[in-house]
């Protein structure tokens, strides 16, 4: 018996879009049929004029924790996430301090496995050389770097993971190449 069975709803699937029940067991979908195909679960719910769409992954969040509470936090963050069908999240790294290193990652890390209520990855900076092999250890999806060093400013480029010189960006491709992830580049040039 599935914990959760949504019965009837408007599902947009692989194949197109059509009436379905779901079953759900834990936090995985384990079912799609018909409408009207599935037994009834542990607690059912109509969904009779929903539509029922996958989670979205957003990767490309500005999570504002840590040192930007005021304007956002991991809480507010997840009330977002809900109120929009994302279900996973990815940092950008300009917070402060930014996942630089992986002892900066790791605080993240705990911060995120304690308070986040969605599903989250970081993109660490790639910025300091001799951290990219550690920081890619950490299960991070991908590096960011901002080719922009704005002083003026304390948010959002900051200058910790700013990087403008040309033959110092192309070591850290030659170094993020290495781990097998992507480099994202913010370009300012």
């Amino acid at each position: 018996m599935n914990d959760i069975v949504i019965h009837g709803a408007n599902a947009v699937l692989e194949d197109g879009a059509r009436r379905a029940d779901i079953g759900i067991e834990g936090e995985r979908i384990t079912e799609i049929g018909a409408a009207g195909s599935l037994a009834k679960g542990k607690r059912d719910i109509d969904a009779s004029g929903l539509v029922a769409l996958p989670g979205l992954i957003d990767m490309h969040s500005h999570h504002r924790e840590p040192g930007f509470t005021h304007k956002e936090d991991l809480i507010t963050m997840g009330r977002q996430c809900a109120a929009g069908g994302v279900t996973t999240s990815v940092a950008m790294p300009n917070v402060s301090p930014p996942p630089t290193t992986a002892e900066n990652l790791d605080a993240m890390i705990d911060a995120y496995r304690k308070r986040a209520a969605f599903d989250w990855n970081i993109n660490a900076s790639g910025v300091q050389l001799d951290e990219i092999p550690k920081l890619a250890e950490r299960g991070i999806l991908a590096f960011k770097i901002f080719m922009v060093v704005d002083t003026g400013r304390s948010y959002p480029h900051m200058p910790g993971i700013g990087l403008h010189e040309h033959g110092e960006l192309y070591k850290r491709m030659l170094a993020v190449k290495k781990t097998g992830l992507p480099l994202m580049i913010h370009p300012h040039d």
